[in-house]
């Protein structure tokens, strides 16, 4: 059995190859990737030759959202962004490691967009002496705050549950070398299986089976306090099978799905919707109205006390005379297909619809008046 600094040394092994191998574009995709889970979530990687200068020394940085503040207290990618301009810097240079690490704040802080936080990575590993040297070279000069993550560092970090991937996909980390930790045994093989499935972006998403690993995933994790910094990943996937779906390669129904999980994950796992959950509430709550599809109004009346909950809570930019109103449709064509169903001939279509209706029948308190705040 491998331990934690048995593979610890193995994956700093690893990133010295690397160095040595120049491989300075692996090296960065591994820094981006391990940047989004320790220092921000909002982080991409920058384009242009890297030996031409073309990213300006910056090797990723982060762009402008304002979900932070518009959902405080939110989870997920949203309790993770950073609102502040942040740019991560990396190196596989061995020597003169301090001359280097100034020569990159300089360009780093003497052109682009003002930054405040620069992340710098090395393969190397930095003495503490050269870090605080350095610290005080961009505290003093440029006034950013520096954060140097050095080869053992990074190793440390790499080996951790919510990073190994990182190594096993990027730097092929053997499988036989992922340290076992006894807080792993209470995680399912399937998901740890699955997750690492949906990670690997060259896989494509394009079948009812993806929905239903994803639909698994999303709720294990949404269920799991100490699982959500998967939560991103499986949201993630669940968007990519949701544009697949868009491009006539999988049903209606896929998308359908894919949106209800994506919902639920936010009312259960990140408790907020962002903009972009909102908008597939919306485009599910539409569909149900022209449908005569008893799973999807269940599956409507559902998102429809989800919606009215986080109107409740400030968690959404639906108002809640817009749940309202979907709920008066809903509830009309609910109605509408009872009526319609000769129960003689269809007692099981019949006893299908009745859950949306007693759903809908239950009183919105969520969207009763609040003081000061109309709906």
């Amino acid at each position: 059995m491998t331990t934690v600094v048995e593979a610890e040394k193995y994956v700093l092994y690893l990133l010295a190859e690397l160095g040595a191998a120049n491989e300075h574009h692996r090296f960065e995709d591994v820094c981006a990737r391990l940047a989004r889970i320790r220092v921000s979530s909002n982080i991409m990687l920058a384009t242009g030759p890297v030996s031409a200068g073309g990213d300006q020394g910056r090797d990723g940085e982060t762009y402008f959202t304002r979900l932070p503040d518009e959902m405080p207290g939110a989870g997920g990618f949203i309790g993770q962004a950073s609102t502040h301009p942040i740019v991560v810097a990396c190196t596989v240079q061995k020597a003169g490691l301090t001359s280097k690490i100034k020569s990159d704040l300089d360009a780093i802080c003497t052109q682009g967009e003002p930054v405040e936080h620069v992340a710098f990575f090395s393969t190397a590993a930095v003495a503490k002496k050269a870090q605080h040297v350095c610290q005080e070279h961009a505290r003093d000069t440029h006034q950013v705050h520096l954060d140097v993550f050095d080869g053992p560092t990074i190793a440390r970090m790499l080996v951790e549950p919510d990073a190994i991937w990182i190594a096993q996909t990027l730097l092929n980390l053997p499988e036989s070398l992922v340290p076992e930790r006894a807080s792993e045994s209470t995680t399912p093989d399937w998901y740890t299986s699955d997750l690492t499935a949906i990670r690997d972006l060259s896989h494509p998403l394009q079948s009812a089976g993806d929905a239903a690993t994803i639909s698994a995933g999303l709720r294990y994790a949404a269920a799991h306090p100490e699982l959500a910094g998967d939560l991103g990943d499986w949201m993630r996937a669940a968007e990519r099978l949701i544009d697949a779906a868009g491009e006539d390669r999988l049903g209606d129904n896929v998308a359908t799905r894919c949106r209800y999980e994506l919902i639920f994950a936010s009312v259960r796992g990140v408790g907020s919707f962002s903009t972009r959950i909102d908008r597939h509430a919306r485009t599910l709550l539409e569909s149900a109205f022209d449908s005569d599809d008893p799973g999807l109004h269940l599956d409507a009346s559902v998102v429809l006390m989800c919606c009215g909950g986080m109107w409740g809570r400030h968690g959404t930019s639906l108002t809640g005379r817009e749940v309202q109103d979907y709920r008066r449709r809903l509830r009309d064509r609910v109605d509408e297909l009872i009526a319609d169903v000769d129960r003689s001939v269809y007692r099981l279509r019949h006893a299908r619809l009745i859950p949306a209706a007693a759903h809908l029948a239950i009183p919105a308190r969520d969207l009763q008046r609040q003081p000061g705040r109309d709906l």
